[in-house]
């Protein structure tokens, strides 16, 4: 016993030594932490025709950890916070919170709130229709032509709080730059009518089917109709006019191709050996692939003659095609159309100097000054430029409109 008790201040203090040195290791070994962000509750084993009233909420928790180093890398995902419903009715009921983490390095301490209260009613159900929204665009130089969905409607489930907040199911389909048709299940989402999900609502299918039609853009432009008139008029008569009907078309094709055309043009009318006026029914040629009309194939196109006067003979005359072109204009003027489409211009001068005329000359014209929707512009021989010697017998019409 002397023993025992013998330098007993010492062996007192070597034993506080150790507690503390067995302190310090665990402490080293150990850290508490407060994780900062919070874990959804998830609610487990709930009847097929029970439904919580509303989301269980979150929890905050303290933890401890073998190392401070592994606090850097832990998310929400890291972590199971749920509540047991297993043989519960309907009705309002505390429950705890039971909280497990998927590492073993991590402990969960404690759990606030450690329980919660929650309100668990009968199921209801809902028909709304399904709708779909796109995420991105398809490839340049293609539109969504057409979106088939399989169900136009679903049924869905959960409290009467939730259905009476969702007025629609909808399927979010990604485009992805794509240019090809899209055939695929897409998963329901609930949205309230903010567009926030809700939680605890189900739908009988919980994914629809959607076919998407892709198609390349297209566009529509209307331009003017050119005769291509072939051959001389016998020497006693001229061509004193051209009438096309109709004088314009409406293409329908690509964009790009459509932006490049400013007038389609006829099969032959060959005039050679024509001696009074006369109608010709001509079909349209020379369009684009990919280009079509709805205005028909076939139009039809008057030629008037006149006759020379004796004395008129060696004064010459020809008849022009001539196409009014936009060739100034603003963005907001851009999708704009001239009325008529072509007029007939009649020159004459010396054979030499006619025939320094090509067959296919323009008259420009300039809109960018304005502001009404449209314009109408008077002909005269100003709009025209001609070799010289040659002079405008007529213009028929003299007037057209430009409108946009």
């Amino acid at each position: 016993m002397k023993i025992l008790l013998a330098n007993w201040e010492l062996k007192i203090l070597a034993v506080l030594a150790a507690v503390i040195f067995w302190i310090l290791v665990i402490g080293t070994e150990n850290s508490f932490y407060t994780f900062p962000e919070e874990v959804q509750i998830k609610a487990f084993n709930v009847s097929e025709d029970l439904v919580l009233e509303d989301d269980p909420g979150k929890v905050k928790l303290r933890l401890k950890v073998t190392s401070s180093d592994i606090t850097k890398n832990l998310t929400p995902e890291d972590f199971n916070a749920y509540v047991d419903l297993q043989g519960l009715k309907e009705g309002q009921i505390e429950v705890p919170v039971l909280v497990s983490s998927k590492k073993p390095e991590v402990a969960v301490l404690r759990v606030e709130p450690s329980s919660i209260k929650i309100t668990i009613e009968k199921k209801s159900q809902k028909e709304v229709p399904v709708e779909y929204k796109t995420i991105g665009d398809v490839k340049e130089g293609y539109t969504v032509k057409e979106v088939k969905l399989t169900d136009e409607n679903a049924i869905i489930r959960g409290s009467q709080e939730d259905l009476n907040s969702i007025s629609a199911a909808i399927i979010e389909i990604d485009l992805g730059s794509t240019d090809k048709n899209i055939k695929k299940f897409f998963p329901l989402k609930m949205l309230d009518l903010n567009g926030n999900p809700v939680a605890n609502v189900t739908a009988d299918k919980p994914e629809t089917q959607a076919e998407v039609i892709i198609a390349a853009v297209t566009g529509q432009k209307v331009v003017g109709v050119k005769p291509n008139i072939i051959g001389t008029p016998p020497e006693n008569v001229w061509i004193k006019s051209i009438n096309v009907n109709p004088s314009v078309i409406s293409l329908n094709g690509s964009a790009e191709i459509l932006k490049d055309i400013e007038f389609v043009q006829t099969s032959d009318i060959n005039v050679e050996k024509i001696n009074s006026s006369q109608t010709f029914t001509v079909n349209i040629r020379g369009l684009p692939e990919g280009v079509t009309t709805d205005s028909g194939a076939s139009v039809s196109v008057y030629i008037e003659l006149g006759t020379y006067d004796s004395g008129d003979i060696a004064q010459n005359r020809k008849t022009l095609n001539v196409y009014p072109v936009v060739r100034k204009f603003k963005a907001p003027q851009a999708n704009h159309k001239v009325d008529p489409a072509s007029v007939a211009v009649v020159v004459q001068g010396d054979p030499e100097d006619l025939e320094k005329i090509q067959q296919f000359i323009q008259i420009e014209l300039d809109i960018t000054e304005y502001k009404d929707n449209s314009v109408e512009f008077i002909l005269n021989d100003s709009y025209l430029t001609l070799p010289e010697g040659v002079d405008v017998v007529s213009i028929t019409p003299s007037k057209v409109v430009v409108t946009w």
